[in-house]
């Protein structure tokens, strides 16, 4: 059976790409464009979009492309949640951006930042700006 691979294992592949792009990612030579183009092709594969498909940088639009994705792929090999059923009334496209400013972050040794201040990245490269300047300032506060 060599059909199309199941949506858990599109994540899992995911998963493994991301994890090669974090070591890249967390390279102090890294410039300010290569740091935003890694974050953009991260966001990418947690969202398990491609290039092909999304036409904007905006987190929110991109969210929203791959919650109507995912709903399309499910076959049933991956348990999606409720999340736009969720008593703070928070949309599924609002919860996955913040999950992924979440992720970053955590893999990047930063402190989450404020709410107000997440809400007011609009844009891959937005975020990938604002992590960028953010662990070069933590990396010269250690040394």
């Amino acid at each position: 059976m060599s059909g199309s691979p199941t949506l858990q294992e599109r994540i899992d592949s995911a998963d493994e790409e991301f994890k090669g792009l974090l070591l890249r990612l967390k390279n102090p030579s890294a410039t300010l464009d290569e740091f935003c183009r890694l974050i953009r092709e991260m966001t990418l594969l947690k969202f398990l979009l491609t290039e092909e498909e999304v036409t904007t940088d905006e987190l929110l639009e991109l969210s929203k492309i791959s919650v109507d994705k995912l709903l399309y792929l499910h076959d049933k090999s991956v348990q999606l949640g409720h999340a736009s059923v969720s008593c703070t009334g928070i949309s599924s496209t609002a919860t996955k951006k913040v999950l992924l400013i979440l992720k970053l972050q955590r893999e990047l040794g930063l402190q989450p930042m404020p709410a107000d201040e997440a809400y007011k990245l609009k844009t891959t490269r937005a975020l990938g700006e604002n992590l960028y300047f953010r662990l070069r300032e933590n990396g010269e506060s250690e040394s």
